[in-house]
């Protein structure tokens, strides 16, 4: 190449290359000519770049999750849980479902409280009926007990049980040391009945008593055991009228006004007194 070839291909190169362009070089030293890069429009591209991001955007960026949690401004706290503000439940008086059945303690129609009477514990423990306790009568026996002793039902109860501990109406009579057969609940004796049937035979028979067979009968017998118990108190008035039975004081109970009959009872009371 001439010098004059060189010199028209420089100006040719130089009309159109920016003067400044650090990369042209001498193409002697280059032992070449390279076109130096074409000036980029950096604004336009960046508009297109923009473009480009807007028109794909929402298959590039995932969208703000919608929020489900519960506007917490306009609710309450109720029985220790948040719930919406909405008037609280009232609670009803339904048991609580268990898986274990319920018990529920029952009390008797007929319950006589053996606990609220007077008893030397000490006596009931050693004497001739240690740690003797009534049981509750059945209803057939405890209806003519609180018809017929209505204001002492409960000490009229614990003798018929020290008599007669299974309220059997009709358990075999007993024969009484002393003379005479017990019958019934309260133990009736027979020579007490025959007593009683000549000097209050009218009342007797006014209650269809006629005969000591009728002491079988639960509310014919509590009938009799309150005549007896009446006599022996009008007999008697320092007591409470039930010296004539010895089944309670054998027990170690006081339902007597601290007066006893039963000669085993008196020798221990006589003895506690010294």
């Amino acid at each position: 190449m001439t010098d004059s070839e060189y010199a028209n291909l420089r100006n040719r190169e130089a009309s159109s290359t920016p003067a400044n362009w650090s990369g042209y070089k001498d193409i002697k030293t280059l032992g070449g000519f390279n076109s130096p890069p074409q000036t980029v429009d950096t604004g336009a591209l960046g508009n297109l770049i923009k473009s480009l991001i807007n028109r794909f955007r929402p298959t590039l960026v995932s969208p703000a999750p919608t929020s489900t949690e519960p506007d917490y401004s306009k609710m309450k706290i109720t029985y220790g849980r948040v719930k919406p503000s909405t008037p609280p439940t009232i609670p009803t008086n339904k048991p609580i479902p268990s898986s274990q059945p319920q018990q529920t303690t029952e009390v008797p129609s007929f319950y006589f409280d053996y606990g609220g009477l007077r008893r030397d514990q000490q006596y009931a423990d050693t004497g001739s009926r240690p740690n003797f306790n009534p049981s509750q009568p059945p209803t057939n026996i405890a209806t003519p007990i609180r018809r017929h002793f209505p204001n002492e039902a409960t000490a009229a109860a614990l003798v018929a049980g020290t008599e007669n501990a299974a309220y059997d109406p009709r358990r075999a009579d007993n024969i009484n040391p002393v003379g005479g057969i017990d019958r019934g609940i309260f133990q009736i004796n027979s020579n007490t009945f025959n007593g009683l049937m000549q000097r209050q035979g009218e009342l007797l028979k006014s209650y269809g008593i006629n005969s000591f067979e009728d002491m079988y009968d639960p509310d014919k017998n509590a009938f009799v055991a309150k005549l007896i118990h009446q006599n022996s108190q009008q007999a008697n008035p320092q007591t409470a009228g039930w010296g004539p039975w010895y089944g309670w004081q054998s027990t170690g109970y006081d339902i007597n006004k601290g007066y006893y009959s039963h000669p085993e009872r008196i020798k221990y009371e006589l003895n506690k007194r010294r």
